[in-house]
């Protein structure tokens, strides 16, 4: 027998060598292969779809509506009718088998020994026959389910009209090569928050026990058994990472040549070897208004100057009140910390000085100055808050043919204020406050004291070396904006004054600063600036031959046809389009507010109706490219469209700030909601904290308990 097509003439011949019986049992057993090979294959078609996530028509369930919820409820109650399939399969394929076992036991009783053999080939063969057949219809059956899975995800690509481009999201300065798991981790950006195991009870209970005291003692313990009860309830979840992306951040975390960072300015990973990063962070130390504390002194450096605020802040004992008196007086000798943030948006790579004030000497004493000096904000005349403010100015100006807009950019602001000159300016403020001794209960001179003592003690250490701020004021303390801000108020009032012809407008939002004056006015007024203080450099751009200038995230073309100007979105060269990713763990209302903040600058900042919409679809679709449902986002733009300007305020009793975990925070956070207890969410497990270490540690025993 050398064929299988001979079967019916074996049959045939074999049924003359067979009894009745025996040749009952051989017609069945012919007829149990084909139906063993169709279940095994079936069964690993259908394990074949539950690893690719691709189902068969015939069990998709479709969602009654558009919403993540229903979209996942539906997948899962589709992976739960495949493993049921699976399961039916497993089962037909054991009792098939224990068929052709027990009839293949009786055979070889019955049948004759010179026929055996020979019947054992013929249904080896039929089995091998029925194998490659089912086989080879299942895979045919698979890939063509898979391709037009794919032709599908095709076209959902092609809907989309623009990518995000991975130059622009992840910059590589550093000689590492990045393998295609490592790039698909840092292309997620690294606000991405990675999903949480579990939230443990010692996380939570002392982040809402203080809410929870001001409660009644009935209500608070109804309320902790039932956030322990939902803490109790937590499910696994699936990650939001691949295997290979956790696997590449811990390589990434491991691999010590290597600095990452986020860029100064835009949502984008800059990579760089450490040895450089290093390099360049001491060049700007020893080239900028920084001096370098000999190791024997630093610890005397650090315990003078505390023991001089402990004594400035001592002689004001009386006047401040001991519990003021207690906050602001230094408790530890911790410095301050410097880090750099790369600037990828100048032709040149540079880093951006930032000293980290938290816990430092003299921070909670820069905080309460800062908490006095702000109302002095309103004086700035020229000082613009944000964007609605700066277009809602400039709707109201008409431009001349003659005039012209420019926009001036201060060189390093804070490390170049005079200190001396702000000190003067700000004492002069505090002289006409007559309303002064209600807010605060020092005079002006006191004031001053504590506020130079501030300015001039800027001691931080980088790696281990302790450094101390000889010029300028420093980028991070909580008194330095406002500080700045009053010297750029002087600075700009004596410039204009001194103007022979003033500018029409002129507008300043911290170094940025936007101005139309008449064209042959606009080189005195620039030489103006630049005179009056040695320290401030200024840079000026002029409006462009198509008649528009770009000012922080705005492009200001000027109107040919009635003298008026449009405001459209301004991007970078280096904006790269990314923003915090659909997938990370976050709260589902963050993610709701990153969409709504930039529908709404497309609605309301940008001036013409053409454009407006260019930029909403733009925005769809970036967020789109960001993993954003379309309904998701179908449903925000519809309600922000109609939204009317109503905010309500809530009375909240208290305040607390729990770790986010899908689900069960959300629970937590409903729980206390009916109580009047606020809950905002951290983030805990972002990629940034796993890869980004920006400042030096403190030894334990310079740490605050």
């Amino acid at each position: 027998m050398n064929s299988l097509y001979s079967a019916p003439n074996y049959c045939q011949t074999i049924r003359s060598n067979l009894e009745e019986y025996s040749f009952k049992l051989f017609s069945n057993r012919i007829k149990l292969p084909k139906k063993i090979h169709n279940w095994y294959n079936h069964r690993i078609f259908n394990l074949r779809c539950l690893k690719q996530n691709v189902f068969p028509k015939s069990l998709m369930v479709k969602s009654s509506d558009k919403s993540i919820r229903s979209i996942k409820a539906a997948i899962t109650v589709t992976r739960t009718f495949i493993r049921e399939r699976i399961h039916i399969a497993t089962v037909n394929l054991e009792s098939l088998r224990s068929r052709v076992k027990n009839i293949d036991e009786i055979l070889s009783v019955i049948t004759p020994k010179e026929i055996r053999s020979n019947i054992n080939e013929f249904f080896k063969l039929r089995e091998q026959f029925y194998h490659q057949s089912s086989k080879l219809r299942q895979i045919r059956k698979f890939e063509k389910m898979l391709k037009q899975a794919s032709s599908s995800k095709v076209k959902q690509t092609r809907e989309k009209s623009n990518t995000i481009d991975i130059n622009k999201v992840l910059v590589n300065l550093s000689d590492r090569i990045l393998n295609s798991h490592e790039i698909s981790l840092l292309k997620k950006s690294l606000n991405f928050n990675i999903n949480r195991p579990q939230l443990s009870s010692f996380n939570i209970i002392p982040a809402i026990e203080p809410a929870l005291n001001i409660l009644p003692n009935e209500t608070a313990n109804e309320l902790r058994n039932k956030i322990m009860s939902a803490l109790l309830r937590q499910k696994s979840q699936k990650s939001n990472m691949t295997k290979n992306e956790l696997h590449s951040l811990k390589q990434l975390r491991n691999d010590k040549t290597i600095i990452i960072r986020k860029a100064d300015k835009g949502n984008t990973t800059v990579i760089m070897n450490k040895i450089d990063f290093e390099k360049k962070a001491k060049e700007h130390l020893q080239e900028g208004p920084y001096e370098l504390i000999k190791d024997a002194k630093s610890r005397t450096t650090l315990n003078k100057l505390k023991a001089e605020t402990s004594k400035i802040l001592h002689s004001l004992k009386v006047k401040l009140g001991t519990p003021l008196w207690f906050l602001l007086n230094p408790k530890s000798c911790n410095p301050c910390r410097f880090y750099r943030l790369p600037k990828i948006h100048k032709d040149s790579i540079s880093l951006r000085p930032v000293v980290d004030f938290t816990n430092s000497l003299t921070y909670n004493l820069a905080k309460y100055l800062a908490r006095i000096l702000k109302p002095y904000e309103k004086l700035i005349i020229h000082g613009i808050k944000n964007s609605m403010e700066f277009k809602n100015i400039i709707d109201t100006i008409d431009i001349e043919e003659d005039e012209v807009m420019a926009s001036f950019d201060v060189s390093s602001l804070f490390t170049n204020v005079p200190i001396n000159r702000a000190l003067d300016i700000i004492y002069a403020c505090l002289e006409s406050d007559l309303d002064l001794n209600l807010r605060c209960p020092l005079d002006p001179s006191e004031f001053i004291k504590c506020l130079e003592l501030c300015l001039r003690s800027t001691l931080f250490i980088f790696r281990g070396d302790l450094y101390r701020q000889k010029e300028g004021i420093a980028m991070g303390s909580p008194v330095s904006p406002i500080v700045a801000n009053l010297f750029m108020h002087s600075l700009e009032t004596s410039a204009i004054a001194r103007s022979v012809f003033p500018p029409k407008v002129w507008l300043r939002y911290v170094d940025d600063i936007f101005v139309i004056i008449k064209q042959d006015y606009l080189e005195e007024l620039f030489a103006n600036v630049n005179n009056i203080s040695e320290q401030i450099n200024l840079t000026k751009e002029i409006e462009s031959v198509d008649h528009k200038l770009a000012f922080l995230d705005y492009m200001i073309e000027r109107r040919l046809n009635n003298r008026k100007l449009k405001i459209n979105v301004f991007r970078k060269s280096t904006h790269s389009e990314r923003y915090l990713d659909f997938d990370s763990a976050h709260a589902l209302c963050t993610k709701v507010t990153v969409v709504k903040n930039l529908i709404n600058r497309s609605l309301k900042l940008v001036t013409d109706k053409e454009d407006q919409q260019y930029e909403l679809n733009r925005i769809l679709s970036t967020l789109r490219d960001n993993n954003y449902p379309k309904e998701f986002l179908k449903k925000i733009v519809r309600k922000e469209r109609e939204a009317k300007l109503q905010c309500v305020q809530k009375d909240w009793k208290s305040t607390v700030v729990i770790p986010y975990r899908s689900e069960t925070s959300e629970e937590i956070k409903r729980i206390l909601n009916k109580h009047d207890i606020r809950v905002y969410f951290r983030t805990c497990d972002t990629i940034r904290s796993s890869l980004v270490k920006v400042k030096d540690r403190l030894p334990k025993e310079e740490q605050l308990s």
